[in-house]
């Protein structure tokens, strides 16, 4: 259970629609291949985190970026898409509700969570691994 400190390869299943975005990636921010993405209230992509300044996850990043000083830098994100992540204290019954971003690799609880950044929905949880239908969220949780 930690972020991720390299790219991974993150093989999503049930492609029914994919939403796909491409956002600015903030200055000297990096953002690995294979982590949950998030923007800001300017609508800049940075990795998934429990963070007061950071919304929902929009998707999973399909590439490696680093931001730069001119905002040039662009995160290709996937949404809509079942991927898997490490759980973080998910049970059975979390199945068909919304997990929290812990960070850019983990999802847990909403009711854990400091600032409710909502994953997607728990679609299954097998062993330590959460199913999650990133981008896509069910009634509150919380």
């Amino acid at each position: 259970m930690s972020a991720l400190t390299k790219s991974t390869d993150r093989i999503g299943e049930n492609f029914e629609a994919p939403d796909l975005q491409e956002p600015a990636v903030l200055d000297a921010t990096q953002i690995w291949q294979g982590g949950l993405v998030c923007v800001d209230a300017d609508g800049a992509a940075s990795p998934g985190a429990d963070s007061a300044t950071l919304s929902h996850a929009i998707g999973v990043s399909q590439v490696e970026a680093l931001g730069d000083a001119a905002g040039a830098t662009r995160c290709l994100a996937h949404g809509n898409i079942d991927y898997p992540f490490t759980s973080s204290g998910l049970t059975g019954v979390d199945v068909g509700k919304n997990v929290a971003i812990v960070d850019d690799n983990t999802v847990g609880t909403i009711t854990a969570s400091t600032n409710k950044n909502a994953a997607g929905v728990l679609v299954r949880l097998v062993g330590a691994t959460a199913w999650v239908k990133v981008g896509r969220f069910g009634a509150s949780d919380t």
